[in-house]
């Protein structure tokens, strides 16, 4: 998997992917000094050209927690095809990160 420091834009064809990873089902909280780590950032451009940042912090023996604001975090929720949606965001952002990298 491709390891990256920037954000990775999202293409069309995997924003309702992303999406359904991002509906929220529990509040963890804001961010402050001693939040977790951002693991992963992804930039998802809508058809208007609006941009929604989306950042992953890393939850410890807990799954991952995201933000689309940068303050308020929340785990995703849990589907039945998708586990632990933010952590699930990160899979899809490195192998969005890959595909881009190797395109070039």
């Amino acid at each position: 998997m491709a390891e990256t420091t920037k954000a990775v834009t999202i293409p069309a064809k995997s924003q309702d992917d992303v999406f359904r990873r991002l509906v929220p089902e529990t509040y963890y909280g804001d961010a402050n000094d001693r939040s977790p780590p951002i693991v992963a950032e992804a930039i998802v451009t809508h058809p208007d050209e609006t941009r929604t940042r989306i950042l992953v912090r890393e939850g410890g023996k807990n799954p991952a927690v995201v933000s689309v604001d940068g303050i308020h975090y929340f785990y995703a929720k849990n589907e039945s095809d998708v586990f632990a949606g933010a952590t699930e965001i990160i899979r899809l952002v490195r192998e969005i990160a890959y595909e881009q990298q190797t395109k070039k």
